[in-house]
């Protein structure tokens, strides 16, 4: 049985890009839960800190995460990160305890 993947990916955006991150976060979400494998995506915003974003995920496995990464509207998504994006994403696996 293949263990599920728990990861969380970090965004901050560009100061007066808030709310066109926070749109092109929402479009990611149907077609993404829709793929094989995906078990939980959401996106989600600080409530204190309006600039940064977070989507919550967790895979079936390796490979439709792997999966994902060559996904249509996941490629357009990373196209738009130089325009968005005040820094990298910061990608955070996680391991039930």
């Amino acid at each position: 049985m293949t263990t599920p993947i728990d990861l969380t990916v970090r965004f901050l955006a560009k100061p007066g890009q808030e709310e066109a991150l926070a749109q092109a976060l929402a479009v990611l979400v149907p077609p993404t839960r829709a793929e094989d494998g995906c078990l939980r995506f959401e996106a989600v915003r600080g409530t204190e800190a309006p600039a940064q974003f977070l989507l919550i995920e967790r895979w079936a496995g390796q490979a439709p995460l792997a999966a994902h990464g060559s996904q249509p509207h996941l490629q357009a998504f990373v196209a738009q990160h130089p325009a968005l994006l005040a820094a990298p994403p910061e990608a955070v696996f996680w391991q039930p305890l």
